[in-house]
């Protein structure tokens, strides 16, 4: 799976560092672009254009914080319930 960011996004940061910290990491390719730049093919991830984008396509940071902390080896986020 890739995860397309831009080195200026805080919020590219912020997905960066859950993969890092959930430990998926080593099972993500990260790919830098220039989002203004309208890379060839990076609408079909990801219409709106924004980075960060997960190649499935999930294109908003807390989702993909979300998604990477659901495969991941450690928990960000508690479990559902009251003390979420």
């Amino acid at each position: 799976m890739k995860l397309f960011y831009s080195a200026a996004s805080l919020y590219a940061r912020k997905a960066r560092v859950a993969a890092i910290e959930c430990g998926v990491a080593d099972t993500l390719e990260f790919e830098a672009i220039l989002p203004w730049k309208d890379p060839a093919g990076y609408r079909d991830v990801n219409p709106v254009g924004k980075v960060p984008a997960l190649g499935l396509p999930l294109y908003q940071s807390n989702i993909i914080c979300e998604y990477l902390d659901a495969k991941g080896k450690t928990r960000l986020y508690p479990e559902p319930g009251p003390a979420r």
